[in-house]
């Protein structure tokens, strides 16, 4: 075995390791992703309980449950984004792997190539995540439960 086999073979075993490192990173986003709609279901509710076991604090209760469930969108719409991004070098990888796309692929080039993704598509992503179902789901919801309990709250 020669010099370029070695470094051939330690090249492929790097990307292999960094294909393994992406994957397992970007299925513990969707775990983080559920935990942040598990605090959403947990907190948002709770708060609308709150505005009707003490009604002098109803309104002011039920706007900042609007907020946090605006809030908790956005933070969820941000957190896919960040892991959709991930999606560009592991299918730089996928594409090496089956022998197209780059044959000079350089291993450990995730840093580098998630910031070349966010720069290029953060701002298109962010709106696409944003009206993923599987994200909007609960919270255009929960927002739509609290303004028609907003509008009946304010009916005399």
């Amino acid at each position: 075995m020669n010099e370029s086999d070695v470094n051939e073979s330690d090249k492929f075993n790097a990307i292999k390791d960094e294909y393994l490192f992406l994957m397992n990173a970007y299925e513990s986003m969707d775990q983080r992703a559920l935990l942040i709609k598990g605090w959403a279901l947990t907190l948002i509710p709770s708060g609308i309980g709150f505005s009707y076991v003490y009604p002098i604090a109803q309104i002011p209760m039920l706007v900042l449950c609007l907020l946090a469930s605006g809030v908790f969108w956005y933070l969820e719409t941000t957190w896919k984004s960040f892991q959709y991004h991930f999606q560009a070098r592991i299918q730089d990888i996928e594409a090496f792997a089956r022998g197209e796309g780059d044959i000079n692929l350089h291993p450990m080039q995730t840093f580098t190539r998630w910031f070349e993704a966010f720069h290029k598509t953060h701002r298109k992503r962010f709106m696409d995540n944003a009206t993923m179902p599987i994200v909007f789901t609960p919270y255009l919801f929960l927002i739509i439960v609290i303004a028609v309990l907003l509008a009946l709250a304010n009916q005399p």
